[in-house]
């Protein structure tokens, strides 16, 4: 049986779906989050309009971070860390 390749993604929700489980799908919301973001920061000026609000906002940048240590920790349980 042939693997499928996995996806040349930056996009978190699509390379969780490669997971045959998913330990973080408490937290899908949240990277959900993480994923809205990363093309109008890392690109602020590829998509005008990329967010309804405009570019995010340092309340935005402590949410993001606070779910990136969140994923973080998650994982390194996940791999015994």
């Amino acid at each position: 049986m042939k693997e499928e390749p996995l996806p040349q993604t930056h996009k978190l929700a699509d390379l969780l779906s490669c997971l045959p489980e998913n330990p973080f799908e408490d937290l899908r919301d949240n990277i959900l989050l993480l994923d809205r973001f990363y093309i109008p920061t890392r690109y602020p000026d590829a998509l005008p309009g990329g967010l309804r609000e405009g570019l995010p906002k340092e309340e935005d940048a402590e949410e993001a971070i606070g779910v990136a240590k969140a994923i973080f920790e998650k994982a390194k349980k996940v791999i015994g860390f």
